[in-house]
């Protein structure tokens, strides 16, 4: 399943302390881009959601430094976030 088929199937997926997931509750982007690198690594970061924060000399500091400032790339990053989140919630195969 891809992002975009996840996120329409469970739009009600809940954490394990019952908030939405989607809501971001108390998850900073700092939390978020570390869960993505753990759970992809940079390399496959980079071909997911094709920036140069992570292709080029990829660092979490550096990419929370591009995410802060450009808007479009953060809603990407907390969608494949969500995504990731909802897929493991659910017992599903990850994005």
């Amino acid at each position: 399943m891809n992002v975009d088929e996840i996120l329409y199937r469970y739009p009600d997926a809940c954490d394990a302390s019952g908030h939405l997931i989607r809501e971001l509750h108390g998850v900073s982007l700092k939390e978020i881009v570390e869960l993505l690198v753990a759970t992809y690594g940079f390399e496959d970061l980079a071909r997911l959601i094709p920036v140069n924060c992570f292709a080029i000399n990829p660092s979490v500091q550096s990419s929370l430094t591009f995410l802060r400032r450009t808007p479009w790339a953060r809603t990407k990053v907390e969608m494949l976030y969500i995504a990731t989140r909802t897929a493991e919630v659910m017992g599903i195969r990850s994005v």
